[in-house]
């Protein structure tokens, strides 16, 4: 909720790039397991890393909704999702034997590197640090201020 709530408010003019910046804070969740390693940590570490996940994500539906045409929309939203969780169930699968073969502590660690360097990797492709957010729509004439003040913040 962290991350939506600054989403609110907070409306970058190079969407994706903030959302891959933000997306670096995920990894210190993985890495408060090794270290420090205490349940304070690791609480903190979650709270950082979700805010930092959940605005990327605020940041890239609005990307797609803004970028793709609606006539594609559905078709890349389904795409989108698939891609998003297809890798999940093999690193699940992989977490058991890798921790018994290397011990928790490394597997951790690797696994905050890869999250490190997923999200650095993508600021690396220019149309992900320059794409701009579309303009936004003017309300009708006839809609009540409040909605007006709730689009446009």
């Amino acid at each position: 909720m962290v991350g939506a709530a600054v989403a609110l408010r907070y409306k970058p003019r190079r969407l994706l790039r903030a959302g891959w910046l933000t997306l670096l804070l995920m990894p210190i969740w993985a890495f408060a397991y090794v270290w420090p390693a205490t349940l304070v940590a690791v609480l903190v570490g979650a709270v950082i890393g979700w805010a930092g996940l959940i605005f990327f994500d605020v940041a890239w539906e609005t990307a797609i909704q803004d970028q793709v045409p609606q006539s594609a929309l559905g078709r890349v939203a389904s795409w989108d999702t698939l891609t998003s969780f297809i890798a999940m169930p093999i690193g699940n699968a992989l977490a058991g034997p890798l921790s018994g073969r290397f011990g928790v502590n490394p597997v951790l660690t690797v696994c905050a590197a890869i999250l490190l360097a997923s999200a650095t990797s993508q600021l690396l492709i220019p149309g992900a640090r320059t794409l701009t957010r579309a303009a936004a729509a003017t309300p009708p004439a006839h809609t009540p201020p409040e909605v007006v003040e709730a689009v446009t913040g």
